[in-house]
């Protein structure tokens, strides 16, 4: 069975969140690669930091799309000078740029569901972790959060007015990442607090508080109310994860 320990790369290169853009950059160019994870000091995953996260703050200028680790080495005459002194003398930390949190696997996994993984979340590089947990950041961040299908059903419903007229679509409720944790494991008969841990890394820094819909208008004019449950939701959403491993192979259960 081909799973994710047989392929991978075990001699893993990885960065720490205090390195800065030129101490990366260095890093990737003396390696010839294109990214690498950001680690802390005990191995844990925190990020990943790749050429485009570095590339991130120029996405919008004239600088021509190539191998930018030439950067390091040029005299600025081929190069935007603000680019490569941005690569040289930047001193942001390299936790700042990094994409987090990181689609991992587990070393059991088929080359199937990484092909899955890397399709489905439009990514080229899929960190292979052990201890199988998944890391979030506050589990108290609340949000209303609906089933698709039931907002398709109140557009629907908005269509066949004859004048077209702002409604706010929602269920009303407020659910935590605590209740999703709770519902989606609970669902498989399992308890989240083992598989679950919290990391202050993953809070957002920007957090504005719970905001929820008030559908009034949409339950008189539109004879609109949401149908599916939270509870059902998020088993559709677990039913549709275990489907897709079931048809995978047996070594990702």
């Amino acid at each position: 069975m081909l799973d994710a320990a047989s392929i991978m790369t075990r001699n893993v290169v990885t960065a720490r969140p205090t390195d800065t853009v030129a101490r990366v950059a260095r890093l990737l160019a003396d390696n010839t690669i294109s990214a690498v994870p950001v680690c802390d000091d005990t191995g844990a995953l925190l990020g990943m930091i790749s050429e485009g996260d570095l590339m991130r703050p120029f996405v919008d200028t004239n600088v021509r799309r190539r191998a930018w680790w030439l950067a390091l080495l040029a005299d600025g005459t081929d190069l935007a000078p603000e680019f490569v002194d941005y690569v040289r003398l930047d001193r942001h930390q390299i936790g700042d740029l990094m994409t987090k949190p990181v689609i991992t696997a587990s070393e059991t996994a088929h080359v199937t569901e990484l092909a899955e993984q890397m399709v489905e979340h439009r990514i080229k590089r899929l960190p292979i972790v052990r201890d199988g947990k998944l890391t979030l950041g506050n589990l108290d961040a609340a949000r209303d959060w609906g089933h698709a299908r039931d907002y398709v059903e109140a557009m629907r419903r908005m269509l066949q007015l004859d004048e077209a007229d702002d409604f706010v679509i929602g269920t009303g409720k407020l659910r935590t990442v605590r209740d999703l944790c709770l519902a989606a494991y609970g669902y498989v008969g399992k308890d989240w607090t083992q598989f679950v841990r919290t990391d202050p890394r993953f809070l957002r820094l920007n957090e504005t508080g719970p905001t929820v819909a008030n559908a009034a208008k949409a339950h008189q004019q539109l004879d609109w109310v949401p149908t599916i449950s939270f509870e059902d939701m998020i088993a559709e959403m677990v039913d549709a994860r275990v489907a897709a491993l079931q048809a995978a192979g047996p070594t990702q259960r």
